[in-house]
């Protein structure tokens, strides 16, 4: 490039000193003429005009080159923009526990609006990332394990090495470290769990056990997972060792229900209703095919879908799939308030005699979603 300059302007100096006839070319027709040129005029040059036209072009050029490479760094030195995902203005939500009959209450759940990570950009810097995360954690044997799931799981999702680029995999991995961690800790109980993930307009599930995670489609119910459930689930409970394959009559009701059982040195039985939950050290330790492995499933939600419902077995207990959307249709159609309509979905599953604690999450999708974020860009 600077070459070029001097030859440019050692073609314009010759002319200068060579070229006697008087100039009769006006200068270039433009907005402006460069101080350059309003001199070699005044000066009286006898610049030709064909030198002329040279030089503007020449001057044109740089002044366009100079921009350019303005604007270049400009580009490289800008500090790109947040991502726009804005998870408030999107994603609403209301959740409520109740002991119900129970003397205590082993439920959990977990509701982030806004889950926040740092992102890298190209560039090397780091930049705020969010999600919305919601959980509910049906624990028994005690409460130990719901409580561990409900204060870990969501921060092991964040660590995983397969987040935020492959959420399903970094879910199905927080599920397992949360298995261990859980089992390190040697506590019997155990707990199922049903986690959402909303990103933009991605929604992954992720779970073990019998929590439900319900859409709302066009007014129907989709129900997202399938129940880890030794009675009611034939695959699983026949994959299970013929050990721990147990079917219990019920005296009072006569009914028979199949359940994971436990066999203690003195002969005495435990019975585990799912047959994939978080924790759980005595039927892990005797191997007895209860897994913590969870289901994944991811949806693209869209204008159709305007809401999703997290529940433990004790709401299903006593209300269908397309029972529990509708009551939940019903009551956002008039209040717009899910807090309001987790308060009253697991108050109805009281009323209707469930015997279980009842937890529910309700979550609203409103307004525009936004899109999804470009990962390190």
């Amino acid at each position: 490039m600077k070459t070029c300059t001097r030859a440019i302007l050692s073609l314009i100096l010759t002319s200068f000193i060579f070229t006697t006839s008087p100039v009769t070319a006006n200068p270039p027709d433009d907005d402006f003429t460069p101080t350059c040129f309003s001199a070699l005029y005044r000066f009286g040059s006898s610049l030709c005009n064909s030198t002329m036209y040279v030089a503007w072009i020449a001057y044109s050029s740089l002044s366009s080159l100079s921009e350019e490479t303005k604007s270049e760094e400009t580009n490289n030195n800008a500090v790109p923009p947040p991502p726009k995902h804005d998870p408030k203005q999107s994603v609403c939500c209301g959740a409520a526990s109740l002991t119900g009959k129970r003397s205590s209450n082993e439920d959990e759940h977990v509701t982030i609006s806004e889950l926040k990570f740092p992102i890298a950009s190209s560039q090397g810097l780091s930049l705020p990332g969010f999600l919305s995360f919601f959980a509910v954690y049906d624990g028994h044997n005690g409460k130990e394990a719901s409580a561990f799931a409900a204060q870990n799981l969501h921060s092991l999702l964040l660590k995983s090495k397969h987040f935020p680029h492959d959420i399903p995999k970094a879910l199905t991995r927080a599920f397992l470290e949360t298995e261990r961690l859980i089992l390190k800790e040697e506590f019997v109980a155990g707990t199922t769990a049903v986690v959402a993930v909303i990103d933009g307009n991605d929604l992954h599930v992720a779970h073990v056990g019998d929590s439900r995670a319900m859409l709302c489609h066009n007014g129907e119910a989709i129900c997202l997972t399938i129940d880890h459930n030794a009675h009611t689930n034939d695959e699983e409970f026949y994959r299970l060792p013929k050990r721990a394959q147990c079917l219990y009559r019920n005296p009072r009701t006569n009914h028979i229900r199949r359940y994971v059982k436990y066999i203690f040195p003195d002969g005495s039985l435990l019975g585990l209703a799912v047959t994939r939950a978080l924790g759980d050290k005595l039927f892990k330790d005797a191997k007895l095919g209860v897994r913590a492995d969870p289901d994944v499933c991811s949806r693209t939600l869209d204008e159709a879908m305007p809401f999703l419902v997290l529940a433990c077995d004790g709401v299903f207990d006593v209300m269908s799939n397309d029972q529990v959307i509708d009551f939940v249709g019903n009551i956002l159609r008039e209040h717009s308030c899910p807090m309001m309509a987790s308060k009253a979905l697991v108050e109805c599953a009281i009323k209707r005699g469930s015997t279980d604690n009842v937890t529910a999450v309700v979550v609203t999708f409103d307004g525009e979603k936004p899109k999804k974020i470009p990962w390190g860009e």
